[in-house]
């Protein structure tokens, strides 16, 4: 088995990733719900970093073993999000907001299933307004 990352190590690579994807900070948290001073403390490898919310940060930021990015255009608008896989569930995140569901009849296609959640957010979105 290969060794964990150190937390400096990680908050190296979330610094890296979330730069090269042209996001700040405050970005990356709304993201991920994770607070704006917990991102700043993990990329200058201080604090503390619970496991769930490491798992989201490199899932969101592409840098986990499973998951990806999806988009969608709605009347001429686009709109972008990250899903990340695990134990048969697939989360859907995107500035509209989170989506879980299960994975179920979607093995092997999990990229099409993240898009119909990414669909229904921008749905549930624009019958809110």
């Amino acid at each position: 088995m290969d060794k964990l990352p150190s937390l400096a190590e990680i908050g190296r690579r979330v610094r890296e990733r979330r730069k090269a994807e042209g996001l700040s900070q405050k970005d990356l948290a709304g993201l991920t719900g994770i607070g704006h001073p917990s991102i700043i403390a993990l990329e200058k490898g201080t604090g503390r970093l619970r496991l769930e919310n490491a798992w989201t940060l490199l899932s969101v930021l592409g840098l986990a073993e499973t998951g990806g990015t999806v988009s969608l255009d709605v009347e001429g608008k686009s709109y972008d999000a990250v899903y990340s896989l695990g134990d048969g569930m697939i989360t859907v995140v995107s500035d509209l907001g989170r989506k879980t569901a299960q994975i179920g009849g979607f093995e092997g296609n999990e990229r099409s299933l993240a898009e119909r959640l990414l669909s229904e957010l921008v749905t549930e979105r624009r019958g809110e307004r």
